[in-house]
């Protein structure tokens, strides 16, 4: 009977079972941006923490809403949210 050792163990083994890893979510990203129904990507405007008193009420109101990324930016953002 021969011995199995090392490498080939594994490639004995799973010959039959095509194995591939699982992608890894970024969770600083995912955290700050929002995908929704349709795969769009949300995110908060910036420059909301402090100094608003100064700002007109129109700059003030537009950035409560949440803003569409660019499309610069998709490819690369999908890539650290694989699952959403």
């Amino acid at each position: 009977m021969s011995k199995i050792v090392g490498t080939e163990y594994h490639s004995v083994r799973m010959r039959n079972k095509p194995f591939m890893n699982k992608l890894k979510t970024i969770q600083a990203v995912a955290k700050r941006l929002k995908v929704t129904k349709n795969k769009k990507i949300l995110k908060k405007r910036v420059g909301q923490d402090h100094f608003n008193a100064r700002e007109s009420g129109k700059t003030t109101r537009r950035k409560r809403r949440a803003t569409q990324i660019s499309d610069t930016y998709y490819k690369n953002i999908r890539r650290f949210i694989p699952y959403s």
